[in-house]
């Protein structure tokens, strides 16, 4: 016998309740393992690798066979499995999902990698703790992970995220970019399966990157069990979103398999006038075509109207006070977005120790940039508002692809699981901009009585044309090494190479400025070591660099050089053998160097001397203390600084990000007596107060908002559940404020808000 492989299999029914005492039964040729399910639902396996037949079946429910192909170039294997309910059957039992909790992830290393094993801290937000809060977008999300929180969304289209006081767009989906290069609207969430936030300088893993860290949006997969789920949505503010999912297999074998989930969104907001119509559809393939290769192929498209929405703005040193629902734009605009995304994974395992991957996504979209925002105050009288008066047509083209190999072998008694790897991307974003000629004057409206009829009719001529094409390549090498059983390190380097393109033409100066191109370059190591002095505790510390090229030019039409980003972290990390709860605490630096700063020499020119700095400690802790009663907490302490810069104080905070944020959420279900299925769920989430820009010339207060949940969930008399949701944000209807980017973008949360949900899946 080889060496051996452990392996994690999860049994649900087709709600995602978990299953507990089903037998499992693993075969492969005349070896037979046996196992039952725990409480959560969950039976562990240490087989050699090999293609396995598992057999499960518990009471009241239909047995299942399945193939699974069990990699010795993984350290561990986790697989799901759905059981259908019999339809004779009278009652079953289950016990409520044991989702809070994700046992590994790749985020953290690009290999299936348990979270006790990675050297950095992170935080996974479970589908559970999405559908108990009713997230209905990624700051609902995001308030779950301590240090981070959504200053800014530029006008309501795509994400600004802070993560350890860095402001950053760095979010990817399924492992591929999904920031404003390839992605125009708001975050989707009816087929996402859970969030991992990475946290800290991660270029090694990522390739070109802010230094705060990464947002990772999970898709659902498609399931070997046919399934569907209808959910209806509905709340303050005119709120109602429709959710319809299908999954199942096409053939007997279950080797090809689906997954298509539509949703459709129309609600206005506590803002005056902002609203948003929404439709989504994402249609998935997976293809296995022997228990050595997997094809999957995935597709969404979007199509959004919305509104530019920038908020408020700032009076001295605090928002104006004003109501939060004051609009301060031109209701009549509409903002369209419309877009797409396909892309094919490739898996094939070569051998018992080789696994090589291969996965394209490409994007195209467009996006009606429609504006009439605020951009100054007059000083005279504080109240009247001149409004940028412009348009743009802002399209996107991007393709990425991945190619990977991943391996596990030994040097004597010494373990490795070898990742290597190269990435080539292309992003082409054309530009088409027209604005208000000056001779016609400037567009006003009365901060404290705006007057929207008042306001002139549109006349506006093209004065921009801009193309900014990208090549980015990239080669990784990676090495996890298994000194001991309790003994772990990790080193890896990643070589990029960033060509940028831009050629822009002004109407006022009547010239193109063709080709200001930029070529960088650079190696982004990391190192981390793991040592558990015992099994439920990990000792960690990590050192890591990051890399992200800047668009533009010096004076001396120098192209300006990436800023890099350099992590010192050390932490100790809290799991238990069964997974019931993983709990993290960090204490982290991350200094971020080339950052542009103007030029005292040059006036409007730029150059890359600046220097930031964070620093700071945190816990994330994720708890299942009973298959009923989950609880997610977490807590950040940081302080971000600018240490040099030719025209910010140095000591000044970074914008947008508070030196404290926490957040607390609970949920408990009952599952006996006459109340059985009743869950009830109350959180806390708090930040501390904030500048909104650089120069630090203005605060938005620090608050807490308290949120609850009421839901009920029964099985009926044939083979379909209903679950009800009732959720109260804000409980108590406190003002307070998201944060902001700039004097004129300050983002008011929202008032008491009430949304109710019904869910049926047969």
């Amino acid at each position: 016998m080889g060496a051996k492989t452990a392996v994690e299999l999860s049994v649900t029914d087709a709600q995602g309740a978990s299953i507990s005492g089903a037998h499992l039964s693993l075969s492969c040729g005349a070896a037979v393992e046996d196992e039952k399910t725990n409480e959560t639902g969950v039976a562990h396996f240490e087989v050699p690798a090999g293609a396995y037949i598992v057999h499960t079946d518990a009471e009241g429910f239909q047995a299942q066979e399945r193939t699974i192909n069990v990699m010795a170039s993984v350290a561990a294997s986790h697989f799901d499995i759905t059981l259908a309910v019999r339809s004779n059957a009278e009652t079953v039992t289950v016990s409520a999902s044991n989702g809070s909790l994700v046992a590994a992830t790749d985020i953290g290393t690009r290999t299936e990698t348990l979270l006790r094993d990675v050297p950095q801290s992170l935080q996974i937000v479970s589908r559970q703790v999405l559908d108990q809060q009713q997230a209905r977008s990624m700051n609902d999300v995001l308030r779950n992970v301590a240090g981070v929180v959504i200053p800014w969304t530029s006008g309501g289209r795509y994400e600004s995220i802070t993560i350890r006081g860095f402001t950053t767009m760095n979010q990817f989906k399924d492992g591929f970019r999904n920031d404003p290069n390839s992605n125009r609207a708001p975050l989707e969430l009816s087929n996402v399966e859970r969030v991992e936030v990475l946290k800290g300088p991660s270029s090694m893993v990522f390739g070109r990157l802010d230094p705060s860290g990464v947002v990772n949006v999970v898709t659902r997969s498609p399931s070997p069990n046919r399934a569907f789920n209808a959910s209806f949505t509905s709340g303050s503010f005119r709120y109602n979103q429709l959710n319809l999912d299908w999954t199942g297999a096409f053939n007997k074998k279950q080797s090809v398999l689906y997954r298509v989930t539509v949703s459709g969104l129309d609600t206005k907001s506590f803002r005056n006038y902002v609203f948003t119509q929404k439709a989504f559809v994402a249609p998935v393939v997976t293809w296995v075509v022997n228990p050595t290769l997997s094809v999957r192929l995935y597709s969404e498209f979007l199509i959004q109207n919305s509104v530019n929405d920038q908020g408020l703005i700032a009076v001295g040193t605090r928002p104006a006070n004003v109501s939060i629902s004051t609009y301060l734009n031109d209701p009549k605009l509409i903002a369209p977005d419309r877009q797409g995304k396909v892309g094919i994974s490739v898996d094939k395992t070569v051998g018992s120790h080789w696994v090589l991957r291969s996965y394209e996504r490409s994007s195209v979209g467009v996006s009606i940039y429609n504006s009439r925002v605020a951009q100054s105050l007059s000083t005279k009288d504080n109240r009247t508002i001149t409004l940028n008066d412009s348009t743009s047509e802002q399209n996107f083209q991007t393709h990425y692809w991945i190619n990977e190999a991943v391996g596990r072998l030994r040097t004597g008694p010494i373990g490795h699981t070898i990742l290597g790897g190269f990435e080539l991307d292309r992003e082409i974003n054309p530009n088409y901009a027209k604005a208000r000629p000056t001779a016609l004057g400037a567009v006003t409206l009365d901060l404290y009585n705006p007057n929207y009829a008042a306001l002139p009719a549109r006349v506006l001529e093209m004065n921009l044309s801009n193309n900014a094409d990208g090549a980015y390549g990239g080669f990784y090498l990676q090495d996890q090494i298994e000194l001991r059983k309790n003994l772990k390190l990790t080193l890896g380097t990643r070589y990029d190479i960033a060509k940028t393109i831009t050629d822009t033409y002004f109407s006022a100066r009547g010239a193109y400025v063709p080709h200001v191109s930029g070529r960088n370059t650079a190696w982004s190591p990391r190192t981390g070591i793991v040592y558990q002095p015992m099994e439920i505790v990990s000792l960690y510390a990590t050192y890591a660099k990051s890399f992200q090229p800047q668009i533009g030019t010096t004076f001396d039409s120098s192209p300006y050089q990436p800023t890099r980003g350099e992590l010192m972290e050390t932490g100790i990390r809290f799991t238990n053998p069964s997974q019931r709860y993983v709990s993290t605490i960090s204490a982290y630096q991350i200094k971020q160097t080339n950052v542009l700063t103007a030029d005292p020499v040059h006036s409007g020119y730029s150059i890359g001397v600046g220097e930031q700095r964070s620093k700071g400690i945190e816990s994330d802790n994720t708890l299942q203390l009973t298959r009923n009663w989950n609880i997610i907490a977490g807590y950040a302490y940081d302080i971000p600084q600018v240490t040099r810069d030719n025209t910010i104080p140095v000591g000044n905070l970074l914008a947008g990000a508070p030196r404290h944020t926490g957040n607390f959420w609970t949920h408990y279900t009952l599952s006996n007596g006459g109340l059985k299925g009743l869950g009830v769920g109350a959180g806390v989430f708090g930040s501390g107060r904030r500048y909104g820009d650089a120069s630090n010339t203005y605060l938005t207060p620090g608050y807490a908002r308290v949120d609850t949940n009421l839901s009920y969930s029964r099985t009926l008399h044939d083979t379909s559940r209903l679950n009800v949701n009732f959720n109260v944000q804000n409980v108590g209807d406190r003002r307070y404020f998201e944060g902001g980017s700039t004097r004129f973008r300050i983002a008011p949360g929202a008032p008491r808000t009430f949304i109710g949900s019904i869910t049926w899946t047969r």
